[in-house]
């Protein structure tokens, strides 16, 4: 479960743990005022091996524009976490 209940996340539409992602879709809910897709996150993973150094990068890319302010900055962090684990748990559920 996240630790953040607002981000829903769409998982890879096709992916296997340590083997190359085809097609992936992520999305995120609750980030902004419509649900916001991170084609930036996909391009990372597509045509990749899924590593959790590979999830991360990719949860980093769906933030990289994200602008925190004093109080919440962590949460950028937080999200591209939430993403990394959500990828590398889908891949799970693959295997």
């Amino acid at each position: 479960l996240s630790p953040f209940p607002r981000i829903r996340r769409l998982m890879p539409s096709d992916l296997a743990r340590y083997t190359t992602v085809r097609t992936a879709r992520i999305a995120l809910g609750g980030v902004a005022t419509t649900p916001w897709r991170s084609r930036a996150a996909e391009a990372i993973v597509t045509g990749s091996p899924l590593t959790p150094e590979l999830a991360l990068r990719a949860g980093r890319a769906a933030f990289a524009d994200a602008r925190g302010g004093q109080h919440n900055a962590f949460k950028i962090e937080l999200g591209a976490r939430v993403i990394a684990d959500a990828l590398i748990i889908a891949a799970e559920r693959r295997a």
